[in-house]
């Protein structure tokens, strides 16, 4: 695999650096969307590196003055005033920057995986570490390369923003678009507006007050909206079971744990709300 050349498109990269120097305005979306990190070759990276530290100071950007940084950086020699010239007069974009920008990202993220995934490999070959240790670093390393994307957010004005809160109301209204999820508390629905994405909850209180209990309870509500996964680093998979049958059998607790005996009324109620739940998707995980 080493003498595989990475993904990379230098048409597109090419295309990005003529809409930095082209379209001024589009700059800010521009450093936002790509990152030096993100271009292949090493004279794009440092043609990025040079403007996007520019445009941060608030300085120009165009073909002298970043000829001129890139120069006082010593890294001119491997850039050359003509080549930025080049980009210039030989790339011409419009709108079509986007397009651009988004190979430039897709094809840094596939590098990223591909090096992720060659040290798992080299690692595993090893042998050095305990297989659940490797496992470990490979999760963080795949999870790494979710946070390393960029957010679908951007930079609008609030009269933009309001105009489209007022027609996500309006699709809202005509049953259209996704509705917010439920907590099964009228009152908390009324303060929050329900659970909606991309949104965090937080839940915090003392300890011993029931602030897992609640949460359990939150997720149930919602598997009669949407498959939902439970995380939890107290309680585990049975503990989470036990209590989710007594809160849909609406049977005391202690009947489950096995504090007590259950009634034949008791035992009816049970078997009748796992199969009610074997009717929803909830997933656990209660892994550490």
């Amino acid at each position: 695999m080493s003498d595989r050349v990475p993904p990379h498109s230098r048409e597109a990269e090419q295309q990005v650096l003529a809409a930095m120097f082209r379209l001024p305005n589009c700059r800010d979306d521009l450093f936002t969307k790509v990152r030096p990190d993100d271009m292949y070759l090493d004279p794009h990276q440092l043609i990025w590196r040079a403007a996007n530290d520019m445009h941060n100071r608030g300085q120009p950007v165009e073909l002298v003055s970043v000829a001129e940084r890139l120069k006082a950086d010593g890294t001119l020699p491997n850039v050359t005033a003509r080549y930025l010239a080049e980009l210039w007069d030989d790339h011409g974009v419009g709108a079509a920057w986007e397009h651009y920008a988004e190979i430039v990202r897709d094809c840094s993220t596939r590098r990223r995986m591909i090096h992720t995934c060659t040290e798992a490999i080299r690692d595993a070959f090893d042998g050095s570490a305990p297989s659940g240790e490797l496992v470990g670093e490979l999760e963080r390393g795949v999870f790494a390369l979710g946070e390393a994307g960029f957010a679908d957010g951007e930079l609008v004005s609030l009269s933009e923003a309001v105009r489209e809160a007022l027609f996500e109301m309006d699709d809202r209204i005509a049953g259209r678009g996704v509705r917010p999820v439920s907590s099964g508390f009228e009152s908390l629905d009324n303060i929050i507006g329900g659970f909606r994405r991309g949104e965090l909850i937080i839940v915090a209180a003392r300890p011993s007050v029931g602030k897992s209990a609640i949460a359990l309870n939150f997720a149930l509500y919602a598997l009669s909206q949407v498959p939902t996964l439970f995380f939890s680093q107290e309680m585990s998979k049975t503990e989470l079971a036990n209590r989710a049958l007594a809160f849909q059998a609406d049977v005391p607790l202690h009947v489950i744990s096995g504090t007590k005996t259950p009634t034949p009324e008791d035992v009816r109620k049970l078997v009748k709300a796992a199969d009610v739940r074997a009717a929803h998707e909830l997933w656990i995980d209660d892994r550490p």
